[in-house]
């Protein structure tokens, strides 16, 4: 039997499928499941070359970014970069390290399988606003980029209450697989996750200071900014990113309606940020 699934996603795409059988865009479908006159649709997964395909516009820094998005995004305050460059000037490997929930051995599944469409997560509390970035189900999987090799060593808290320790890594010739170290009791006092990436392609300190910097201050000015009084804290080895050294001018002013008072924060930025246009937010 031929079915049709339609591929949610920026560019919406028909493929014919059979059941678990590929198609050209590099993608399988695990199972479906056939009543009388129902089908019920289960979400694709993308393997390697697919995975690469959807991708290839990506820039390293853009990759990077994506995974500081991702620590905030596992209501993280803190996520600090680091690396080890050597006598020609390249990496030995670079390091992306938050404060963050980590990631339970039960997520491993919905965080690394590689689907067309992640999962949005509902549900956060006042500190942290819910970023949900990587829309395409790929987020984690940038590092092939500028990496051979990435592995998540994470702490989470059980639902014993405990704190445990597992590893997670995937080579960028198998994106569609990941091999992980079974969970053991942390001696950490608090959660996160610390992501290595090793077998450096391309990256140098230079690259660091004069591309990847930059492109991190205007992609994050606006959230440090706007959570400036939340403590959230993004350093670049021993570079903090300051919101303030990307505002033009600002202005802080109060309206009166009727009974209630607002007061008013505006920013110019003294140039184009990323992918933020003009917003209005309301805090309360």
């Amino acid at each position: 039997m031929l079915i049709r699934i339609v591929l949610e996603a920026h560019t919406i795409m028909h493929c014919i499928y059979l059941k678990e059988k590929k198609c050209s865009h590099g993608m399988l479908i695990t199972s479906l499941n056939l009543g009388k006159n129902k089908m019920s649709k289960e979400r694709v997964i993308v393997n390697d070359r697919g995975i690469k395909n959807r991708l290839k516009s990506i820039k390293p820094f853009s990759a990077i970014s994506e995974y500081i998005w991702n620590g905030f995004d596992a209501k993280a305050d803190e996520v600090e970069i680091k690396w080890l460059s050597n006598d020609l000037g390249t990496l030995d490997y670079l390091s992306i390290k938050d404060n963050g929930t980590g990631i339970s051995e039960q997520e491993l599944d919905i965080r690394f399988k590689p689907f067309l469409s992640s999962e949005k997560r509902n549900g956060t509390d006042l500190k942290h606003i819910n970023l949900v970035h990587g829309k395409n189900g790929l987020g984690r999987l940038t590092f092939f980029k500028f990496a051979n090799k990435a592995t998540w060593d994470t702490t989470y808290l059980n639902n014993d209450n405990l704190l445990y320790d597992h590893s997670i890594t995937i080579n960028s010739d198998s994106l569609d697989n990941f091999s992980k170290i079974d969970g053991s009791l942390s001696s950490s006092k608090h959660s996160g996750t610390n992501v290595i990436f090793t077998n450096i392609i391309e990256l140098s300190e230079f690259y660091i200071k004069n591309t990847l910097t930059p492109y991190v201050e205007k992609e994050f000015s606006w959230f440090l900014y706007l959570f400036r009084e939340s403590g959230y804290s993004l350093k670049i080895g021993d570079h903090a990113i300051n919101p303030e050294n990307m505002i033009k001018d600002q202005e802080t002013f109060e309206i009166i309606i009727k009974e209630y008072s607002f007061n008013i924060q505006y920013v110019r930025w003294a140039s184009k940020l990323n992918s933020q246009s003009s917003r209005f937010y309301f805090s309360n």
